[in-house]
């Protein structure tokens, strides 16, 4: 019987978690392709370029989608069998609901780990993937080379560098200003309109002017031909400022795992802030704890509650709106770095595991409550 029952309850989650798939994608995917067709009918790429993106886009879509499609799947199929009484006959001959329920949570589980896996390794090639499209360049024009503007980083030696453009192709920088601090004071400052990369040896200033501040109110003017600064080289500091969430228009999902790990080193090396990018790095572990906290919070709806199907419905999708509205809420106060103030007691990456951690701990909770677990 037990095993006839898990084959049910399997069917009875797989199958609504598949139509919900199909039917979530499509919805993404449509609205997707209106919202490019201008580009693809301005730039005319080749269909193998096109057909690239809608592969990519259907990757990112179905990564994207797997919480709102566990959460249907646990709610639709377990709703069904709640309200034909089917739900309360089975409990009443005394098999526990964790017993019954262990093919969809087996699933979850599975889901959740494919996620992880997915969104750590996978998820910014998926990224980079259908960008090409939307920063298609017409076959003839020359490709825009790389450039950075307004970089801001603490040497190892303990001076403040801010590069205003910093060029790695050319292995060269302008606007390069270094700010030697001694016990929280300014005490030199050289400006430099240009500095060159020299393998093995730094970065070359040249034609410094540098002002020493000797005692308050008192500035010395004085020129150096050339100045060597230790600093990274060029493609470091391009893999660091391509691991900028900071910046308004970058996503958790562009950024390599990797490259978030080394800006975190570059930066704790030099005591500097590291907030958005731990967040950011630890979003890739965390979002796809949504579908095991969503999927939870189905089950309980479907089984646990006694909600009409329309009524279910909808507050599983206010619930998973307010779950949602949370999780981006953390991401766009981890770019403004506000929640440095928990980093001396507290990890700086709890934020981003608050609402997986609250909802499905709430979900578990409620349905315990409701039919017990055991």
């Amino acid at each position: 019987m037990i095993r006839t029952l898990d084959r049910e309850f399997l069917r009875l989650f797989v199958i609504p978690a598949a139509v919900s798939l199909l039917i979530c994608v499509f919805l993404f995917l449509l609205a997707d392709f209106f919202g490019t067709l201008d580009d693809i009918l301005e730039y005319r790429p080749a269909v193998g370029v096109v057909m690239n993106y809608v592969f990519y886009r259907f990757l990112y879509a179905t990564f994207y989608m797997l919480p709102l499609v566990a959460m249907l799947g646990g709610f639709w199929g377990l709703n069904g069998w709640r309200e034909s009484n089917q739900w309360t006959a089975v409990l009443n001959s005394g098999v526990s609901p964790l017993k019954l329920l262990r093919g969809p949570v087996f699933c979850l589980l599975v889901l959740t780990i494919l996620g992880i896996f997915f969104g750590v390794y996978w998820m910014a090639e998926v990224s980079q993937g259908y960008r090409r499209i939307e920063n298609y360049v017409i076959p003839g024009r020359e490709e825009e080379l790389p450039e950075y503007r307004d970089l801001h980083f603490r040497a190892l030696d303990g001076n403040l560098i801010k590069m205003d453009r910093l060029v790695p192709h050319e292995n060269r920088a302008e606007g390069i200003v270094v700010q030697s601090m001694e016990n929280d004071q300014l005490r030199r400052r050289l400006d430099a309109e240009q500095g060159d990369y020299i393998a093995g040896e730094g970065w070359m200033l040249k034609e410094l002017e540098v002002r020493d501040f000797e005692a308050p109110g008192r500035i010395q003017m004085s020129q150096l031909e050339e100045y060597m600064i230790s600093l990274d080289p060029p493609g470091v500091l391009k893999q660091i400022m391509e691991a900028n969430p900071r910046r308004a228009d970058r996503r958790p999902e562009e950024f390599t795992a990797a490259d978030l790990r080394a800006a975190i080193n570059f930066r704790q090396r030099r005591g500097m802030n590291t907030t958005a990018e731990e967040v950011f790095y630890h979003w890739k572990y965390s979002y796809p704890l949504t579908i095991l906290a969503l999927g939870v919070l189905g089950i309980y709806v479907g089984a646990g509650t006694k909600l009409s199907r329309p009524a279910g419905l909808g507050t599983l999708l206010l619930v998973a709106l307010i779950y949602w509205a949370l999780f981006h809420m953390v991401l766009a106060y981890a770019k403004a770095d506000y929640f440095f103030f928990i980093t001396p007691l507290l990890p700086a990456a709890l934020p981003v595991y608050l609402a997986p951690m609250l909802f499905l701990g709430g979900g578990i909770y409620l349905f315990h409550r409701s039919v017990g677990l055991f």
